[in-house]
């Protein structure tokens, strides 16, 4: 936790007692101490984003997203740790340096929203309103042993997000972000949701959020698909019997899994339009000095000596408006393809990353960091998003829920896909696996100094 207000919220607290003893409730959350991800425009409540270039910065009013969050009673306590702008896997900036995970110091704690996790997880927080473009929540729920829940698309619009704010809408617009929570348990999520989420202030005339109904409430009856591993990013064997493991549970307690089901698309055939999409949206903003070479080293027979991971991000990041619409048109074909497979499943259960926490790495490399390791296999670190990014690209709901730990002592978590703005059936799905015991928040062990 970067930030606090412990005047303003013990004051704002106070008032909430006063409400609720004369009989008036704000909300959904009223009277609830939560905490925001760094990036979230916070009236008068430090917001940088990581960034050097923001670390004194206090805006004037609250993103929307920020403003319903109040309207529902809850407390602003605080603002929690992120990587610079959102740009890598873990949550290390200048400004704040790195967030360590709270089961292992020596490990990460995802990011962007790894102060988020690592602060539910310790306990500091009952809620944290996070963001992400690429698997940002789940990952780091994933990492840290919590429930995070990426919501569906235009649900949860980042108006008033950093970087860049409300004048030129950036994260407005990107159709491939999206807000959630963070929590310590699946109940938790659907009020977190239901709080944060709603339309914008220019959509608010047009439309307002009533989301389906769960489509099953008990384990049992549920229709569940399971997807296990893909060739194009493998699975470590540790994480793999994990997902395995509670996919026997939930057989064992009368639930339904397919796990040879006939999948409208594979991992790559969605992944590749997918980056094309998301690192074409990001070079509007690269200075033309550095747009250029990366167009120098992107082109064939350009030299390059650094990252091995560079070339092909930059040749995605330079393409053209062509390269774009090819790929928003298979995103298209994609979302068509994975509504017709949820007529006859509620959810798919996936990894979320190929394996449990990563160690730290060094802040010089940013969102290109070392390669990892996948059962001895050297793989490229962003490995990371290839079983979240997907349905970032689609624009489905997904809720990451903790199952057990490592040999190390590390989580390992399960990521719930459902239906295109059918949020409450994944969530509630977590919630199911939660009463049967096959999901489980597990409190870290306290440090030693």
């Amino acid at each position: 936790v970067v930030s606090i207000a412990p005047e303003r919220a013990r004051a704002e607290a106070d008032r909430m007692d006063a409400e609720r003893a004369s009989g008036r409730q704000s909300g959904r959350l009223h009277g609830i101490p939560v905490t925001l991800k760094d990036s979230f425009e916070t009236e008068g409540l430090r917001t940088t984003a990581g960034s050097e270039s923001l670390a004194e910065y206090e805006p004037s009013k609250d993103a929307p997203t920020v403003a319903r969050l109040r309207q529902q009673g809850a407390i602003i306590m605080g603002k929690t740790n992120m990587p610079t702008f959102n740009l890598d896997l873990q949550a290390q900036n200048p400004v704040f340096g790195a967030t360590k995970n709270p089961h292992d110091p020596s490990r990460t704690s995802g990011g962007s929203a790894g102060g988020a996790a690592a602060a539910v997880a310790a306990a500091l927080t009952s809620i944290d309103y996070c963001s992400e473009i690429a698997g940002s929540i789940r990952i780091p729920a994933h990492y840290c042993g919590v429930f995070g829940h990426k919501s569906s698309y235009g649900i949860s619009k980042l108006t008033g997000h950093l970087p860049h704010g409300p004048g030129d809408g950036f994260w407005s617009w990107l159709d491939l972000a999206v807000g959630g929570p963070m929590t310590r348990s699946a109940e938790d999520l659907q009020v977190g949701l239901l709080a944060g989420a709603g339309a914008d202030p220019a959509e608010a005339t047009g439309w307002k959020l009533s989301l389906p109904a769960p489509r099953a409430r008990r384990l049992q009856h549920f229709r569940l698909a399971a997807w296990l591993d893909d060739a194009f990013c493998p699975i470590d064997s540790e994480v793999r019997k994990a997902i395995e493991s509670a996919v026997e549970s939930i057989r064992s307690k009368g639930g339904t899994v397919d796990t040879s089901p006939k999948l409208p698309m594979q991992l790559e055939e969605m992944t590749l339009p997918y980056r094309k999409l998301l690192y074409g949206a990001f070079a509007a903003f690269w200075p033309e000095e550095e747009f250029e070479e990366m167009r120098k080293v992107s082109t064939p027979g350009g030299r390059y000596q650094g990252h091995p991971d560079k070339p092909r991000v930059y040749a995605d990041t330079v393409g053209d408006h062509r390269d774009w619409v090819r790929a928003d048109i298979a995103r298209n074909h994609a979302k068509a393809a994975w509504s017709e497979f949820f007529a006859t499943y509620d959810a798919v259960l996936m990894p979320v990353t190929p394996t449990p926490a990563l160690p730290h790495h060094g802040p010089d490399e940013a969102w290109f960091g070392p390669p990892m390791k996948v059962d001895g296999e050297t793989r490229p670190y962003l490995d990371q998003i290839s079983w979240t990014g997907f349905v970032n690209y689609i624009g489905n709901p997904s809720t990451s829920v903790p199952l057990s730990m490592s040999k190390d002592g590390l989580p390992i978590g399960m990521q719930l896909m459902g239906p295109y703005l059918e949020d409450l059936t994944v969530i509630e799905l977590a919630r199911a696996l939660e009463q049967a015991g096959v999901a489980q928040y597990v409190q870290p062990a306290p440090l030693r100094s």
